[in-house]
């Protein structure tokens, strides 16, 4: 406990090590696998507060307070609802020793509500030009007579 107390004031902790499959089993994130979906680690990164565990359904990023804190924030990003735009690695300092792993999704906000918006009005105007009546012939023929005899209805 002092030892990592210590490493940890001092900034000299594990930096960030990529776990071999063999120690799978071991670390935080397999707790937090679907294995009845049949979801297994393919890549895990673990630095001295986090884990970076990429699945073959999810990226799992178990957030940790510190070194010395066994609190821990699970954050689960779905491939399939939430991909991944970008990457960043953020590298260690002087004094901090911890290596970050960065991943944004493609679309913000404001890209999601622009593209809701562009399906919405593409959905406004086929339905207007679907069922729309441009052409009233029928409605004049049938109630507008011009003294011509009635045609049956």
């Amino acid at each position: 406990m002092f030892k990592r107390l210590a490493a940890e004031a001092l900034g000299m902790s594990d930096i960030g090590v990529i776990v071999p499959p063999s120690e799978f089993d071991k670390v935080d994130a397999d707790d937090y696998l679907f294995h009845e979906d049949g979801e297994r680690i393919f890549f895990l990164i673990k630095s001295k507060k986090d884990e970076y565990c990429f699945t073959n359904l999810a990226l799992i990023h178990v957030d940790g307070d510190s070194a010395v804190s066994s609190k821990r924030m699970v954050k689960r990003y779905e491939y399939a609802n939430q991909r991944v735009g970008w990457c960043a690695i953020e590298t260690a300092g002087n004094l901090d020793m911890d290596v970050e792993l960065k991943l944004g999704n493609l679309a913000g906000e404001q890209a999601v509500v622009a593209h809701y918006a562009a399906v919405l009005d593409g959905v406004n105007s086929a339905m207007l030009d679907r069922h729309t009546t441009r052409d009233f012939t029928g409605v004049f023929e049938r109630y507008i007579h011009n003294d011509a005899p009635p045609r049956p209805a």
